[in-house]
C-alpha cells in the first residue's frame, strides 16, 4: 500500500519481487515529487508484477512515463462510511468544509479567494477548516482577513480524529477539495461516504468520481470564479443540491469494499496465473 523510504524500500522489494508475485497500490502515482524521487518510483512500478491505481488518468500518467499498460490495474477507492453505521440526514444550510491536513498544493487559499463572491451569491454562506495544519496557517488567516471574509471562516486546527469525523460531515453541507495536485483522496472518500456532494478540481480520481456519478461539481484548479460558481449553485439551489446528494447515493452504491475486494482477489488471481 505504501512505501515510506522508497530509495532504501526497492532494495528489498527487488528481492521480494523476484521470488513472489507482488502488487503496489500507488494512491498519489507521482504528484509533489522531485526529479530524482520519479525516477525511484518508476524504477519500483517497473520491479512489481501489477501497479494498483485509482483513477484512468492514474494510468494514462503511468503509461506517458513508459510503464506497461498491461502491468497497471484501475481499481476505484471505496468511500469511506461512518463507522457507527448510523446514516448521515441530507444536508442542508450553507457550510462549505475543507477537512483534512492543510498543505499548500490543497488550494485552501484559493477556496478563500473564492468565498467573498459565493458569499454575494448566497449571504449565509460559512466556511470550516477542519484539519492538522503541515504548512503555516498565519498567512490563510491574514488572507481571509484581507479579503473580509474572517468572519466566515471557522478554524479547527487540530488533528481531526476518526470518531469525530461524521460529526463534522453531518454538520457541512458541501465539501470543498480546490487541490492544485491530487489523484486519489481519502477526503473525498469520507465525504461521499458520509452523503456530502463535493465541489473538487478536475484533477485524478477525485474528478473522475465526482464527474461520472454527478456527485457534485468539478472546476479547473487555481480557478477561484469557477470555483465560487459551483459552490455558490450547490449552496443556493436545492434542485442543483438534491441532484448532486441523488449522485453520492450513486456512488456510495457502487464504490463499496466489498466491490474493491472483489476487484483485487481477480487481480491476485491473475497475477498468480
Amino acid at each position: 500500500q505504501w512505501l515510506p523510504l522508497p530509495r532504501l524500500d526497492r532494495r528489498w522489494l527487488g528481492r521480494l519481487a523476484r521470488g513472489v508475485p507482488t502488487v503496489l497500490t500507488a494512491h498519489d502515482v507521482l504528484p509533489r515529487r522531485s526529479a530524482e524521487q520519479v525516477e525511484t518510483w518508476l524504477a519500483i512500478f517497473r520491479t512489481v508484477s501489477r501497479v494498483v491505481v485509482h483513477s484512468e488518468r492514474a494510468r494514462d500518467t503511468l503509461v506517458g512515463l513508459g510503464v506497461e499498460p498491461e502491468r497497471i490495474e484501475v481499481i476505484d477507492h471505496p468511500v469511506f462510511d461512518d463507522p457507527g453505521g448510523s446514516p448521515t440526514a441530507a444536508p442542508n444550510g450553507a457550510t462549505l468544509l475543507f477537512f483534512g491536513l492543510i498543505r499548500e498544493y490543497k488550494g485552501l487559499d484559493v477556496l478563500l479567494r473564492a468565498l467573498p463572491e459565493i458569499a454575494s451569491r448566497v449571504p449565509e454562506a460559512r466556511l470550516v477548516v477542519a484539519g492538522d495544519p503541515i504548512d503555516p496557517v498565519e498567512p490563510l488567516q491574514a488572507l481571509a482577513g484581507e479579503l473580509g471574509v474572517a468572519e466566515r471562516v471557522e478554524w479547527r486546527l487540530r488533528f481531526v480524529p476518526r470518531e469525530e469525523i461524521a460529526a463534522l460531515m453531518a454538520a457541512a453541507t458541501v465539501a470543498v477539495l480546490p487541490y492544485r495536485q491530487i489523484d486519489a483522496s481519502g477526503v473525498l472518500a469520507d465525504a461521499l461516504g458520509h452523503g456530502r456532494p463535493a465541489v473538487v478540481s478536475d484533477l485524478g480520481q477525485v474528478g473522475e468520481t465526482v464527474r461520472r456519478f454527478g456527485a457534485g461539481a468539478t472546476v479547473p484548479p487555481e480557478d477561484p470564479a469557477a470555483l465560487a460558481a459551483a459552490c455558490a449553485r450547490l449552496l443556493g439551489d436545492r434542485e442543483a443540491l438534491a441532484a448532486a446528494v441523488a449522485g453520492v447515493e450513486r456512488a456510495r452504491a457502487a464504490l463499496t469494499w466489498d466491490a474493491a475486494a472483489e476487484a483485487h482477489e481477480r487481480l491476485y488471481e491473475s497475477v498468480r496465473r
